[in-house]
This record gives structure tokens, sequence and C-alpha cells, in this order.
């Protein structure tokens, strides 16, 4: 039986493609199975569809059905198997006192306290006294829970207590339940054949040749469907109904259901000899009281199957067909199929929701993470998905975050830290009441190693030991002056092993993120960010509490004005002249042609004589003159001097007799 860490198979699609042709034979192993489901889909190309290949997958079918998993635990190192011991001795001093009042968590402390006799023995009593007369748990006004018996029974059985009373009850809670799913009816005969399919009082003939192709429909709950090898069962009330099959000839009926282009066979095969009729009728069902209860029939499913009832089958499609319900992600069901039915196409589901840290966690989880993650490790530990699951991260991220007293810090510590030691450890149950119990020694059971001497970080212990050997414990991270380092910081010195965990005897520093980690977006190096660049593993331009916008062209103009500058500064001289000269504000340009001059030509305005300023001396006050009668003034005489405008008419007569 190989483990999870020594394998190493089950990867995405994007994965296997680019694995070498050596390891090809490996990496393809799981889809064996897809492959077998293909070869059963009819199609154009299979016209001679064998019985034998239905009946080998049937019987590959019934065997994965009527075998329990095999009990197996990962492959741990020292220092995880120490984690491990750690985190019972805590679940022991937890339940010294009492047990927990839930079913679960009792339930779930049994199983992870299984190699303990002395504990296992007290938990067992705790649970049965929690019972509703040892067939139902808990004892409580509403009624018993689905989910807490199918717990109870989980661990009962795995202390090989007689749980026939149990399984009943459960198989008792059914209630016929075929939606979700496609159901198809297919009639297989060994030679051609003709057969009456009767129902709701009407009778069909159809007839079946030798290559499964059916003849025609059979009334309006069964159309033909596949190219002719299969009849569709019509949803509602047809799917409640019971077929009445008769053929001439040796005869079987199966019931075949489809979900997300997976195939599933039933494990229903109704067998007719020829003139012989058979009831045959699909068979469906959920577990609850007035309604389905789906996670309560997750869990019975599985705790079925581990105690070998071959009922689980029969709860498979409406778990596959309500699995993609938002209702009901919060259960994982993804996790409960692959455990169910061995697909690695719900396997490869299960891997791709894992967190980048290692962990698993719902949408809408109910539980939380650690819950979550010890469910997600406890379905792959079977022995199939031993073989091709890689489960490290999820192992390493588990025991970085557990405590250095053993424990998970959750809501309900007890429980989260129970259902992560047996779903890693998968401790194998010691014999209560029936002798042969291994008893553990005094060192073992707080939590020590017996050696034949202690390790450099290790600390011995007085408890008692077998022989010569003496106890040994880890030495705290204190006592080796270091510290432990966080799940995102790496140790920059060495590393040794310490009650707490991976000791850095040096400094932790923080781990290198790449972009989608640091919440940012790739910009391209010609852009800007509108928040902040931050440095990451993958890119020197992450873009982190905002977005990548294209740059401007302000730098181009700022080059092209700084070498329009550094030109003008070298060529200032010659500048310099060329905007000193200017022109003069009379005569010509050189070149031009002179101007031409005004005509009549414009004497200059002569200039006019200053009028002399007298001085005003201050004299005595003269009398006033009187003015003197009219007749006494006498008119200017005119003068006989040119005027100055007389002048200039007679000189510009002159001047245009000079130019007649």
């Amino acid at each position: 039986m190989l483990n999870s860490r020594q394998s190493g198979g089950l990867k995405s699609s994007k994965k296997r493609k680019g694995r070498k042709a050596e390891e090809k034979s490996v990496s393809n192993k799981p889809r064996i199975k897809i492959k077998i489901y293909k070869l059963l889909l009819p199609n154009e190309d299979m016209k001679n569809l064998r019985k034998e290949v239905i009946y080998i997958a049937l019987l590959l079918l019934a065997i994965l059905a009527i075998l329990p998993f095999a009990s197996s635990q990962y492959a741990l190192t020292a220092n995880e198997t120490s984690k491990i011991n750690i985190a019972k001795n805590w679940l022991t001093n937890q339940t010294k006192t009492q047990w927990p009042s839930s079913t679960d968590e009792n339930s779930l402390v049994l199983l992870a306290l299984a190699d303990d006799a002395n504990s296992a023995s007290k938990g067992r009593d705790a649970l049965l006294a929690k019972s509703t007369n040892s067939e139902c748990w808990p004892v409580q006004s509403g009624g018993c829970s689905i989910k807490s018996t199918a717990m109870a029974l989980l661990a009962l059985d795995a202390f090989g207590e007689d749980t026939s009373t149990i399984q009943s009850w459960l198989v008792a809670r059914k209630k016929s339940f075929a939606e979700g799913v496609s159901w198809y009816m297919q009639l297989d005969t060994s030679e051609n054949a003709k057969c009456k399919i009767s129902y709701d009082g009407k009778n069909y003939n159809v007839s079946v040749g030798k290559d499964k192709k059916v003849s025609s429909s059979a009334g309006t709950c069964l159309s033909l469907a596949q190219n002719n090898y299969w009849l569709k069962v019509s949803s509602g009330s047809c799917l409640d109904k019971t077929f009445t099959v008769n053929c001439d000839k040796d005869f079987k009926v199966s019931f075949i259901y489809t979900k997300n282009s997976v195939l599933y066979v039933s494990s229903q095969i109704f067998d007719g000899a020829s003139g012989q009729s058979v009831d045959a009728a699909i068979k469906s069902y959920c577990l609850g009281f007035t309604s389905c209860d789906y996670e309560g029939t997750l869990w019975a499913a599985y705790a079925l199957q581990q105690a070998g009832n071959n009922y689980f089958s029969m709860l498979l499609p409406y778990l596959a067909g309500q699995s993609d319900l938002d209702v009901n992600a919060k259960y994982l069901p993804n996790t409960f199929l692959f455990a169910l039915t061995s697909s690695t196409n719900y396997g490869e589901q299960v891997l791709q929701s894992q967190y980048t840290e290692g962990n698993w966690q719902a949408p809408g989880s109910t539980y939380g993470g650690i819950y979550d993650t010890a469910l997600v490790l406890l379905m792959l530990s079977s022995s199939t998905a031993g073989e091709y699951g890689n489960l490290s991260s999820a192992l390493n991220y588990v025991f970085t975050v557990q405590k250095a007293e053993g424990n998970w810090q959750t809501a309900n510590s007890v429980r989260d830290t129970a259902f992560m030691v047996y779903a890693i450890a998968h401790p194998l149950p010691a014999s209560i009441g029936g002798g042969g119990i291994e008893e553990k020694t005094e060192c073992e059971n707080m939590a020590g190693s017996c050696k034949s001497s202690c390790d450099a970080n290790e600390n011995q212990l007085t408890y008692a030991c077998e022989g010569s050997d003496v106890c040994c414990e880890f030495k705290t991270c204190i006592e080796l002056q270091g510290q432990v380092c966080g799940f995102d910081q790496l140790c920059s010195g060495a590393s040794q092993q310490s009650k707490d965990g991976l000791c850095c005897i040096g400094t932790c520093s923080e781990k290198p993120k790449s972009c989608s980690e640091l919440n940012g977006v790739m910009c391209e190096q010609n852009e800007k960010c509108s928040g902040n660049f931050e440095p990451a593993t993958d890119t020197n331009y992450c873009c982190v509490n905002g977005e990548c916008k294209k740059a401007g062209l302000w730098w181009l103009w700022l080059i092209i004005i700084a070498a329009i500058a550094v030109v003008a500064y070298w060529q200032r001289d010659k500048l310099k002249k060329f905007f000193g000269k200017r022109p003069p504000r009379t005569g010509q340009y050189p070149g031009q042609y002179p101007a031409r001059p005004i005509y009549p030509p414009v004497p200059p305005r002569l200039p006019q004589r200053p009028i002399p300023i007298r001085p005003i001396y201050a004299t005595q006050t003269q009398p006033r003159p009187r003015p003197l009668p009219l007749s006494r003034i006498q008119a200017p005489k005119p003068s006989s001097k040119k005027t100055a405008e007389e002048e200039l008419q007679e000189t510009l007569k002159k001047l245009r007799k000079l130019t007649k």
C-alpha cells in the first residue's frame, strides 16, 4: 500500500501534460477507471458492445463496494510523529475527568485515542451511555441524529463492536430520491430477443438485437436514447415506477445514471430466464426524517461503507445528484464522493480547491478550516488515494499551525484536534475487553520516546522505559535559544527540532510572496500604478491597492524642452547677434526697392518763435483805466507784411509751374 508522500500522483490536468514519457504510466494509472466508464458509453463506433465489458465493470464496482477502505496512515517524519503524540497527550488530559458531552466529539476522540486501551475503554463506555437502546444517538427530546449515529457507527465498528442494530436503524431512515441525475435502463441479452415491458397496466413490445440496440421506445416513461442502446427513464413519477420485463431469451436488466458526464452503474442487476418476468425498479435513496438530510447521508454512506454494508451504493445517486447545489457545498461533498467511488473526477476537484497554504476550507464552512482540512485528509487517506495523492503541503500547513501544547486552536479545539489526529495518524484500535491489549510504557504515555540515549536537542525525563532505554523529550525552542518562525516566514540560520516545532537558530524573515499572494496585479514596464509598487517573486512591477494605467507623454515633452534649452545655451552668442540686429526706423533694407516719394512734397513745418516771458514786478496800485468811447477807437490797419500761409501758397504755385 503506497502512502501519499511516496507516490504523489493525483495532479491537475495542466501538471499531467508536462510529465516525462517514462512517468506517463504512473500518472495515467487513475485514468483507467474513467476509461472504463467511457467504454460503457454507447456511440456510433460501438456497434458491437460486448456484455463482457459490462460484466467486468460491474464486478470491479462490486468489489470496490463490498471492500471497506483499509486503514492507512501517512508516512510521518520523526518530528511529525512527535507532534501527533503531543496532540494525543493533550486529548488525554482533556478527557481525564470527563469525556465530551457531544456524540460527534466523543466519537472523534475515541478514534484519535484508539491505540490507548485505557482511554479507549472509557471513551467507548461514555459513547454507549449517550445512545438510545444502543441503536442511535444521541439521547435527546428531539430524537436521534443521522450524522451523530453515523459517527458512533464509525467509532464502534473500528473496535469490532456489533453494529448491526445501528446499521439497521440508519437504513430504516431511507427515503426514495432519484432526482438530480439522468437514469437509463439497459436490456442485455446474448442473442436476438423479443421483450415485453409492462407498467401502469400497459404492455410495450420491443426487440433487442445482438448489437444490444433496442428497437423502439416503451411508452412515455421509457424513450430511446444513446443511439438506441438504452432506454431513458423520464423524470418525475416515472422514477418511482416498477417495470415488469419478460423476454423470450435469457436477459438482464440494469439501471445506469450519469452526472456531469460521469457514468455510474447501479449495483442492482435483475436477472431473468427465458419466459420469466422480473420486476425492475430504480433503487435510489436518501436518509432523513421528514426530508432528506444531505450531511447525514454523506456520513452514513461513509460509515456503512467502512462497516462493509453495500447499502451505501444506493445512496450514491442522491449524493452525486445534489453535490453541486450551493447549499451543500459547505459539507465538501466531493471529498466523500471520492472516498465512496474512487473517481478521479472528484479527486481532482478536491485538489483544485486546496488553498496555496496547503489547507482546505469550504465556502460558508460550518466547522472551520482545521475541521475541513482534517476531513479531506481522512477521505484521501484510503489506499486508492494513497497511490496518487501528494499531500505534503497540507501536512506542512497542519503541523505549522499546531500549538506547542499539542492542540489546534479553534472554536472547538477538542473536536478538531481529535479529528486531525484520527485523519493523519489513523491509529489502530487496541482490543477492549478481549485481551491482547498492547500496553504503552510510562514514557510513551507522557508523549516521550524511549531511546538508548537522548540527542543534544532533547531532555532526559524520569518516566520509565523498557530495559535500559531512557525517556527523551525535545527541548523547547527557548531552551535552544532560538525562535519558531511563522508560516509565512523563512529562517536565515540553522534549524533544529524542538518541542515547539522547528526552531530557527537565527532570524526569521518574511517569506517572499508572489504578486497574487500580495493581492496585486502585474503591470507592464511602461505602466504606472495608482497604488503602490511592491516587490514580488514573479515581477518587479506588482501594483498593490491600485490598478495599472498607461503612462502619459509628459516625459517626452520634458526631454524636448531640455534638448532645446541645451542647444540654446551652446548657441547663445549667435542668438544674441541674431536678436540684436534691428532695422533702422528710416532708410531702406538692403535689396529692397526705394520708397516712392510723397507727392506733392510737404514743406517742413516752421518752428514757432518762443514768446518771451516778461517778469512782473511789484508796483503800487494804479488806478483802473476808464474805457474809451467807441467813437474814439480806430480799426487796425492791415499789415503790409505777408503771412506765412500766403508765402506757402506762393511757393506751391511756383512749384506747379516748374513741374509743367
